[in-house]
């Protein structure tokens, strides 16, 4: 087993300032490319596990850099099945936020018989980040080089209560507000949350349990089917908690009130 020894890992912004990478090394039987070769592996993490860049395809989403996150982008090197001769690897990130970011990790004095990791950090912008890793090394002429795509995004939502009219349609309860129904009509409840942000989510405990919502797709889940409104009276909490590929998300209450023309409303509050 042979640990990363001298590594050097720089982070240079588009200003000119520098800010330091993350290398480090794991040994570990290493996954070959069919010619027994070195190879380059990207990721970063999405809904709690690694997702390969590498891999034609395959979508990943980060969070904005200009809100603060920096996203960790993971660079795997397998050195093959005779090893490597030191290696110097470059990772160009130029649609970062702030202007072209460039990363750099390496060992050119020993010699590496196992994989290698190093972890970088990119802000990223909205829209897609074009990410290349390039590897040198005395074992091998050239240059051997990776891309990989991710999608910067933010979550955004619009949550509505709704109860169903006498002639099929649905209205809108007002955020925390009453809508009154004549008592022997017959209606339903449910409640609509519309994704309108460029970041996939999901809400676990609700109807659609696990499942994703894409941007401008929404989710659809019904608290009461139908009856008459007397049925359906009462005051409606709804606990909702999404959570999106990066581990962001959002948790709030849908409130609103059913009642009947001419009568107290019902205290009763339903999930």
């Amino acid at each position: 087993m042979t640990w990363l020894a001298g590594a050097v890992a720089l982070l240079l912004l588009g200003s000119g300032g520098l800010a330091p990478a993350s290398p480090s090394s794991m040994a570990a039987s290493a996954h070959l490319e069919p010619h027994g070769g070195p190879s380059i592996h990207l990721s970063i993490e999405n809904w709690g596990a690694d997702v390969d860049l590498s891999t034609p395809g395959v979508t990943a989403w980060a969070h904005l850099g200009v809100n603060g996150p920096i996203t960790r982008v993971t660079v795997r090197i397998d050195p093959g099945e005779e090893g490597l001769h030191g290696y110097y690897g470059r990772l160009t990130a130029p649609d970062a936020f702030g202007g072209p970011q460039i990363s750099y990790c390496g060992d050119e004095h020993h010699r590496i018989e196992s994989f290698v990791i190093c972890d970088f950090y990119v802000l990223m912008t909205r829209g897609l980040n074009h990410l290349t890793f390039d590897l040198q090394s005395a074992s091998f002429d050239g240059i051997l080089s990776q891309q990989g795509l991710v999608i910067g995004a933010s979550l955004a939502m619009i949550p509505v209560l709704e109860i169903r009219k006498a002639d099929g349609s649905w209205q809108s309860m007002p955020a925390g507000g009453d809508v009154e129904l004549p008592g022997t009509q017959i209606s339903a409840v449910r409640y609509r949350i519309l994704n309108t942000g460029d970041i996939p989510f999901r809400a676990p405990g609700a109807c659609q349990e696990g499942g994703i919502v894409w941007p401008y797709q929404q989710l659809l889940c019904s608290l009461r089917t139908p009856r008459p409104v007397f049925a359906l009276a009462g005051r409606y909490e709804v606990p909702i908690r999404l959570e999106d590929p990066v581990g962001g998300g959002l948790s709030f209450l849908l409130e609103g009130s059913v009642g009947v023309p001419g009568l107290a409303f019902p205290v009763t509050q339903h999930p």
